[in-house]
């Protein structure tokens, strides 16, 4: 899931199928689908679709809601963070996948992925 937050838990439903699945932790089986190499953050939202449009969907695991230091984990992608590169990489998956983000109202530099139009 992408947050430690319950509300994303299902026992009932613990694989979602068309969902995000956020680059902190996941599990990948060989594929054609590979990192986008000119995005150097949020290259987990392209990787996702390039699932999605390839295969027709993604497995993503609910029922493990792991906590992750995302956003204070010193030497990663937090010190590389900046506003600009946060635009460059909503500017480039604006371009690659037209029509499936749009930048988030309540959050700046976030983005929000829309999967019907992939």
């Amino acid at each position: 899931a992408p947050t430690s937050n319950h509300f994303y838990f299902n026992p009932k439903r613990p694989v979602k199928q068309a969902h995000f699945i956020v680059g902190d932790f996941i599990v990948i089986r060989p594929s054609h689908e590979r990192f986008d190499e000119r995005l150097k953050l949020k290259e987990d939202y392209d990787f996702t679709l390039q699932h999605i449009v390839s295969h027709g969907c993604v497995a993503r695991c609910d029922a493990i809601l792991a906590t992750f230091l995302h956003r204070g984990n010193k030497g990663g992608a937090v010190d590389f963070r900046t506003p600009q590169r946060e635009q460059d990489a909503i500017s480039l998956l604006q371009e690659k996948w037209p029509g499936c983000f749009h930048e988030n109202p309540r959050r700046p530099n976030e983005i929000v992925m829309s999967l019907r139009r992939a």
